[in-house]
C-alpha cells in the first residue's frame, strides 16, 4: 500500500474545471440580472418623468378657472358671512 500525500494532477484539473463552471454560471447570472435592472431602471425613470408631467398638467388645470369646485362643477367650499352664522344659531332674529 502506498501512502498518498497531496493531490494528483487529475484532482487539480477537476477542481479547476468545477470552479470555472461555477464562475461561468455566476457570471452569466450576474449579466442577466444587470441587464434586467437596467431595463427596470429605465422604465422607472420614464414613469417618473410621465408622472411629473401629469402632475404639472394637473397643477396648471387647478390654477385655471376651477376655483373651489370639484371636477364636476359642484362647489366644495362656500363663503359664509359672520351675520349668516349668527342667524343659523339664532343670535340675530
Amino acid at each position: 500500500m502506498k501512502n498518498k500525500k497531496g493531490f494528483a494532477l487529475k484532482d487539480f484539473l477537476v477542481i479547476i474545471l468545477v470552479f470555472s463552471i461555477i464562475t461561468l454560471i455566476t457570471t452569466l447570472t450576474i449579466c442577466i440580472i444587470v441587464k434586467e435592472n437596467r431595463k427596470n431602471s429605465f422604465k422607472t425613470g420614464l414613469q417618473n418623468v410621465i408622472a411629473s408631467v401629469e402632475t404639472k398638467c394637473l397643477m396648471e388645470q387647478l390654477k385655471m378657472d376651477l376655483g373651489l369646485k370639484c371636477p364636476h362643477g359642484r362647489p366644495i367650499a362656500v363663503k359664509v358671512s359672520r351675520n349668516e352664522i349668527d342667524k343659523w344659531f339664532k343670535r340675530i332674529v
